[in-house]
């Protein structure tokens, strides 16, 4: 069912643009207090994370109005408080994409950026039938929908977070690299929660050590007995507390993976998580959107990154120091032990010696 409505929706859109006229290139308009900004950027949590460096920079230089046409899996990235000014939250179940249309073409925009690499019906949709002055968009599949287009940097060589910045030099901004970053802040009552959480059980008082062991797919899973080998040799090696990190589908494994020796952290709350993340020290993790709140507090990190047929360039932390493992199989499953400490133990003995002398 899903691959008939993916089917669908390809169709339509194709036949939508052959038949869309194409939209007469316009002048970016110049930005000031008074402008109306509205950007789109729905999918993931990944994806909402790595948009917050432009949206930080519209409200650092132009101190703009700025909402954000976000996503059901990804809008609490966006509810950080005073980061922007309105959100619109797309549920696909409900269906209601034309109310979406509606709230966008409310707020009259000057200009409506859609952050999207990719090409997608709802997107699109949005775009062609909102009454914004001036849409941006990279050149792309859809391109005639924009009369701003922005020529899309090469994702082999540039990170995501570059690559969104892009429209950010279009609209005039000149920003030193220095303060770009991902902006995630989580709220005083999470802070508040991991605080007591590390204080009642004694991991404050040495140097604290982040294993995650949870991502979006298993494929990304790097084996039970291969984080109980790890453990081992940060536990033997360094004089270091260890908390394992573990989203709750995975809870099984990780009490499998610390039998009873490890700390284990879960919250179903990403800000609660989040927050944790910002206590560490070193994080070691996969591929997941933490690795983008590690760069938001710049924790150094350790990835395990699965590469499988694409020449794109990883979504390594933006702003952390960091080293990484990168397979170009399937899955973690042919990722040795072996491979994995002898990249990790100088980086980390470099990163635990500056802190610890």
């Amino acid at each position: 069912m899903k691959k008939i409505e993916i089917f669908l929706r390809k169709f339509l859109l194709n036949i939508f643009l052959l038949l869309k006229r194409k939209e007469n290139s316009v002048p970016i308009p110049e930005l000031n207090e008074k402008s109306k900004i509205v950007i789109i950027r729905l999918n993931r949590i990944g994806d909402a994370l790595t948009s917050t460096p432009i949206i930080g920079l519209l409200k650092k230089h132009f101190n703009c109005n700025v909402s954000v046409v976000c996503s059901k899996s990804n809008h609490f990235i966006f509810r950080q408080k005073g980061f922007v000014d309105n959100l619109i939250v797309y549920d696909k179940k409900q269906n209601n994409l034309t109310g979406i249309i509606r709230k966008i073409s409310a707020l009259n925009p000057d200009i409506l950026i859609d952050l999207h690499d990719d090409v997608s019906f709802t997107v699109s949709m949005m775009v062609a039938f909102s009454s914004a002055k001036c849409k941006m968009g990279f050149d792309k599949k859809n391109n005639k929908l924009f009369n701003a287009r922005i020529s899309r940097p090469d994702s082999r060589i540039h990170h995501i977070v570059d690559r969104n910045l892009a429209f950010a030099k279009a609209l005039g901004i000149n920003y030193k690299k220095d303060e770009v970053n991902i902006i995630y802040k989580p709220d005083d009552y999470s802070d508040k929660l991991v605080d007591n959480f590390i204080n009642e059980r004694g991991l404050k008082d040495k140097f604290l050590v982040g294993i995650n062991i949870s991502a979006g797919s298993e494929a990304r899973f790097w084996g039970v007995e291969r984080y109980q080998k790890l453990i081992d040799f940060m536990s033997n090696n360094y004089d270091v507390n260890i908390v394992l990190l573990t989203d709750k589908k995975d809870l099984t494994k990780a009490e499998e993976i610390s039998n009873g020796k490890i700390i284990i952290f879960q919250d179903d709350k990403f800000d609660v998580f989040a927050a944790m993340i910002g206590k560490l020290d070193f994080l070691i993790t996969p591929d997941t959107s933490i690795v983008h709140i590690a760069s938001a507090f710049e924790i150094p990190l350790f990835g395990l990154y699965v590469k499988y047929k694409t020449e794109d360039i990883i979504w390594y932390p933006y702003k952390s120091e960091y080293e990484v493992v990168i397979t170009e199989n399937s899955d973690l499953s042919s990722v040795e032990y072996e491979t994995v400490l002898n990249k990790l133990k100088p980086f980390f003995e470099r990163i635990y010696y500056e802190k610890n002398t």
